[in-house]
């Protein structure tokens, strides 16, 4: 405190005990410790340095910017799962694997859960008055890095469809499907013959015909001429095939159209595979 000694030092005049004024004596000799204890701290005025007292000699405090920056958020897990896969969780640290159990573990050391809980804390230079709330991350929100903060969006899940409107193929220009040769298989070597029956009767006839000498009659009886008509083919058509041959029409332009309708929508999981965790966030100054 680099207070010159005697009865004007503070602790002389508000408490006026010895042994305060002897500590303060010590205190004041920086340069000559004497017989300062292990342990006794004090602050110069002149050179704005903590000092402390260790069996080593003398050390000063140097002051360091905060391990953890007010408003860093991190993730946490306070315990342990009971295989390399993730399987089941067993808590360790808190009271309960909740916001309620975490906050009371961790509020002492600045840390609060994200849950969107209304936070107004003196000491802390964001949360140190009414109407401010910390971010809600409990309702399976993930962070996203972006050129500005507090933006949100997305969803776990949404109801979709995928609509289908007409489709149509390119246009096709006027053309035509040029001629090919088509033939049938090889019959080979045959003809086609024609069959008819051996014998036909011919009509019947009771007519009297006279021959021989005038005025005599000769009848002649009822009869029928056989006439037989042997079988006959065609001539030897020999192999042959018959061909076709052609082309089609000119064709205009054209195209095919194509259109339906989807199903109706369905709420889907969107998400890749996770692992929930407990945000944190760090509130003090």
């Amino acid at each position: 405190m680099s207070l010159a000694q005697g009865s004007n030092a503070i602790l002389d005049q508000k408490l006026g005990y010895a042994a305060y004024n002897r500590l303060k004596n010590h205190f004041a000799k920086a340069t000559n410790p004497g017989d300062l204890q292990d342990g006794m701290i004090w602050f110069d005025s002149a050179s704005q340095t903590w000092f402390g007292k260790r069996t080593a000699g003398l050390f000063d405090f140097t002051l360091v910017p905060a391990i953890f920056p007010e408003g860093m958020i991190i993730p946490w897990i306070g315990g342990y799962f009971t295989d390399g896969a993730n399987g089941g969780y067993t808590r360790v640290l808190g009271g309960s694997n909740d916001p309620t159990g975490i906050n009371a573990l961790l509020n002492a050391a600045g840390w609060y859960v994200c849950d969107g809980s209304a936070l107004n804390i003196g000491t802390s230079t964001i949360y140190n008055g009414a109407g401010r709330y910390l971010p809600n991350l409990t309702d399976d929100r993930f962070l996203m890095g972006d050129n500005a903060i507090g933006m949100i969006g997305g969803s776990s899940s949404s109801a979709h469809a995928h609509p289908v409107g007409t489709l149509v193929n390119a246009a096709e220009a006027a053309h035509t499907h040029a001629k090919g040769t088509l033939a049938v298989d090889d019959v080979g070597d045959h003809n086609h013959s024609v069959d008819p029956p051996s014998t036909t009767s011919g009509p019947s006839s009771d007519n009297t015909a006279w021959y021989g000498t005038t005025g005599q009659a000769n009848p002649i009886s009822t009869h029928t001429h056989d006439v037989n008509i042997a079988p006959f083919n065609s001539g030897d058509a020999g192999g042959h095939g018959h061909t076709l041959s052609g082309a089609t029409a000119a064709g205009s332009s054209h195209n095919h159209a194509i259109s339906g309708s989807v199903g109706a929508a369905t709420v889907t999981e969107n998400r890749p595979v996770f692992l929930s965790v407990i945000y944190l966030q760090y509130v003090l100054a």
